[in-house]
């Protein structure tokens, strides 16, 4: 047997916590720094998520490993325990012993062990892994008991990190966790890794372990990325297995044909491409979420994204009938938002406008009626008004008489529409220009205007200011703090200065993740 056979001993792919296996690529260290940042700032509630088999566990160990002395960070592997049982398994972790007593004195002596504990800077955490299956009333007491508001004394007394599937984060908008959702104050993500990172991964847990890295060839490498869609679970134990299939066969390297009869053994079914390859039986592994979308694989999205043309490729062009028909609706559609613009004006000389632009294109309810049939037919109405008025009008200098009494304010708005209509029902032939009418209707609507446009404004600004806000909030989660963020149309402006250029580039990538921002202008400095 050579002694690449003995690679199986070694178990390089075993999922043990042992910190020369752990790999770290740049999604893996923001992730760390957000959750380290999280505990040592006292933010209080930290959810982590992450897809079955991304990896969450081993970043945890790793998290314990990194907090200096100061912090004490308990990993709860059982989340099915009970709140009293936990809280015991706190204070034995402190050395404490527990009261006797009932429910009530035990938890008012681990709130006086953590309170004392951090007048003297240091800091309890609680790290829940598998934490989608935690009880809702587990998470209900300790958000009650130990995360308080403001400037409550028991604020934040202890650190809590929920880590779990995604759909540990949708339980906290339903019922009983609906409203805890305002005490988050850190949310990050896990993601998968890169079809171009399996290779890497591999080599690296293979170095680790002092093996050679020509063990797995590069179709078998090509193989495990397809059917593990970037997991790192899935490919540790599909490498395993396959190192046992090598070791039985008395073979000295892993190919495709070995991954094949390994991903066999494990129940993974056939991948037919990118992307498509998972555990058999086990279709809750490969769900993702419909608005996390920015969170899947490279591959995943390639797959989608080549299924789309397909699609489109196969989807009948509009026909000449529908293209027709699609016209006049949005002809009518036109149509109606004038009506409606003209109705919100709410002045009469408005409206007048719009019907007499309707009799001019033909749409309107008298557009059939020549102008001199109309004429004669309004004769009589305004001989019977010139009758009724005193002296009959003159020349056209002659205007009649004003009222005596004083036009009220609703009425001084339309004074001038009514004094042009009746100026061209005198002379015969006249008629009002579109100028004038149009020139009332936008007298009228300019206070309506200058109103929207104060109240538009008004909205745009506190718009940006909370489009800041979020893209701030964004920045400080990954524990990168003294940014100052400016929006303009659109366009974040990062200013201010930070310690590396990865941390530069982590605030520009974490300022792209916010909605509505178009353009990112990184000014930031590195020191």
């Amino acid at each position: 047997m050579s002694s690449i056979q003995e690679s199986v001993k070694a178990a390089p792919f075993r999922g043990l916590p042992d910190p020369r296996f752990f790999y770290s690529n740049l999604d893996r260290l923001e992730v760390l720094a957000a959750l380290r940042f999280g505990i040592e700032a006292r933010k209080g509630l930290i959810l982590f998520t992450g897809d079955a088999g991304t990896g969450k566990t081993s970043v945890l160990h790793e998290l314990t490993r990194e907090l200096n002395s100061k912090v004490t960070c308990l990993l709860i592997s059982d989340p099915y325990i009970r709140f009293t049982d936990l809280l015991r398994l706190i204070l034995r972790n402190l050395d404490v012993g527990a009261a006797p007593g009932d429910d009530a004195a035990l938890i008012r002596h681990c709130k006086t062990t953590l309170r004392s504990r951090l007048e003297t800077s240091r800091i309890v955490s609680l790290a829940f892994d598998d934490a989608h299956n935690l009880p809702d009333e587990t998470i209900e007491s300790l958000t009650k008991i130990f995360l308080g508001k403001g400037f409550d004394p028991d604020n934040n007394l202890l650190q809590i990190i929920l880590a779990g599937r995604p759909e540990l984060r949708k339980r906290f908008f339903g019922p009983p966790l609906r409203g805890l959702e305002t005490q988050v104050e850190i949310e990050c993500r896990l993601q998968a890794l890169h079809v171009k990172e399996i290779g890497r991964y591999i080599n690296h847990r293979l170095r680790a372990a002092d093996l050679p890295v020509e063990i797995f060839d590069q179709d078998a490498i090509v193989r495990i990325a397809l059917y593990s869609d970037g997991r790192p679970g899935l490919v540790d134990d599909l490498c395993d297995r396959a190192l046992q299939v090598m070791n039985q066969s008395f073979l000295n390297k892993v190919t495709s044909e070995v991954v094949v009869s390994a991903a066999k053994d494990l129940g993974y079914r056939e991948p037919n491409r990118v992307g498509a390859g998972a555990p058999a039986g086990s279709s809750n592994l490969a769900k993702t979420r419909g608005e996390a979308a920015l969170y899947r694989s490279t591959t995943v999205v390639a797959h989608k994204f080549l299924d789309r043309n397909e699609d489109k490729d196969r989807k009948p062009l509009l026909g000449p009938a529908k293209r027709q028909s699609s016209s006049r609706i949005a002809v009518l559609l036109i149509l109606v938002l004038t009506g409606l613009a003209a109705a919100s004006l709410q002045s009469e000389s408005a409206m007048n406008y719009v019907s007499k632009w309707g009799v001019r294109f033909g749409q309107g309810p008298d557009a059939q009626v020549p102008p001199q049939a109309k004429t004669e037919a309004d004769a009589p109405a305004r001989a019977a008004s010139q009758d009724r008025a005193s002296p009959p009008l003159g020349p056209a200098t002659d205007l009649p008489p004003l009222q005596s009494e004083q036009p009220t304010t609703s009425d001084l708005a339309f004074a001038e529409p009514e004094k042009s209509a009746e100026l061209s029902d005198s002379v015969p032939g006249k008629k009002p220009s579109a100028g004038t009418l149009l020139s009332s209707s936008r007298n009228v609507a300019m206070p309506d205007n200058q109103e929207r446009q104060a109240s538009s404004h008004r909205d745009s600004d506190q718009q940006r200011r909370d489009l800041a806000k979020q893209i701030t909030k964004a920045i400080e989660n990954r524990a990168i703090l003294d940014v100052h963020v400016a929006v303009v149309d659109g366009v974040a402006y990062l200013d201010g200065r930070v310690a590396t250029a990865q941390q530069r580039n982590a605030a520009e990538r974490a300022a792209r993740g916010v909605p509505e921002v178009r353009e990112i202008r990184n000014r930031l400095a590195v020191e």
